[in-house]
């Protein structure tokens, strides 16, 4: 999830001060709160809701995947890919929703979000659409993917890792190093 402020530390200020702010909040209001013009307070909102792990907010996030705004399709993949932590109660009904977000979406954003869900739910049924993301031409994207190939173990990501740890762009080699370290192979799979 892309952040709109300049300095990591401003926010995870600004997110922790918001988040004990929405905490108490109705189920209700958040799910509203998902839609709000503010990157933060959506996000926030996202985080709570995935941490209560409700068929509500799920039913939300699959009513927001058809959104024309982008950034609401955004929520909608972040919530899903990380709604119910840690026992994901939705992982099988989740990763046939995400897996087109990640490959035919036209905002960026949205295909991160998705890889990185994907990644989160160790969802291995999508190693072949994350391979073939590999190469997007936005690096959010290769970052993300980057990462959810490192989540998901299997030794055929290898090479798309070690052709990511080469890209032009410096974050998505760190995302890919990141990816390498969570894939953890042995020197006989790597070869």
């Amino acid at each position: 999830m892309s952040k709109e402020t300049e300095n990591d530390d401003d926010w995870f200020y600004q997110e922790t001060e918001r988040w004990a702010e929405l905490k108490s909040e109705p189920t209700t209001v958040l799910l509203d709160l998902l839609c709000d013009d503010d990157e933060l307070t959506r996000f926030v909102a996202a985080k709570e809701l995935h941490m209560r792990g409700e068929r509500v907010a799920f039913d939300r996030a699959v009513e927001l995947r058809g959104s024309a705004e982008g950034h609401v399709r955004e929520i909608a993949a972040f919530l899903l890919g990380q709604l119910g932590t840690p026992k994901f109660p939705f992982k099988e009904e989740t990763v046939p929703l995400l897996e087109p977000m990640l490959t035919t979406d036209p905002w960026p954003r949205v295909r991160e979000a998705a890889a990185i869900g994907l990644g989160h739910l160790k969802a291995t049924t999508a190693l072949q659409s994350l391979l073939g993301k590999a190469g997007d031409p936005d690096p959010g994207v290769r970052g993300g993917v980057a990462v959810a190939l490192g989540s998901l173990g299997s030794p055929e990501a290898f090479p798309a890792l070690k052709a990511l740890y080469q890209d032009e762009d410096e974050e998505v080699r760190g995302w890919a190093e990141l990816g390498l370290e969570l894939l953890d192979l042995d020197d006989a799979d790597r070869e």
